[in-house]
């Protein structure tokens, strides 16, 4: 065997060495467009999830801004009917001294009464 025949069987070696490279990074890089393909579908499934989040979080913050609204409004409604408690009180207070005075009079009433009687007899 000749110098030549060894050199074709090296290179034919190397050849078949370097076929089998490129079949293994063949395999490697199909795995890996699946792998990206995965990954922008995983991006696209998440960016949809973020939209569909940022909708449900724009209604939240709408409900929460009505919510507030309302909070503060019947805090201004319980704010009045404590004003009007206490107005209501005060005014029942008076309605107790006036019933007291109004039985007073009548007493004083009942006496002028009997001494106007009395003077006419």
């Amino acid at each position: 065997m000749g110098h030549h025949d060894e050199l074709i069987i090296e290179w034919k070696r190397k050849y078949i060495g370097l076929e089998d490279h490129a079949h293994m990074l063949e395999g490697k890089c199909k795995k890996l467009e699946i792998r990206v393909h995965e990954f922008e579908e995983e991006e696209l499934r998440d960016a949809d999830n973020d939209s569909k989040r940022e909708g449900k979080m724009r209604k939240m913050k709408h409900h929460f801004k009505e919510l507030e609204e309302k909070y503060h409004h019947l805090k201004e409604e319980h704010s009045h009917c404590h004003e009007m408690s206490e107005e209501l009180h005060h005014l029942q207070e008076e309605h107790g001294h006036c019933g007291e005075r109004y039985h007073h009079l009548e007493e004083e009433h009942g006496h002028c009464g009997e001494k106007i009687h009395h003077w006419e007899e």
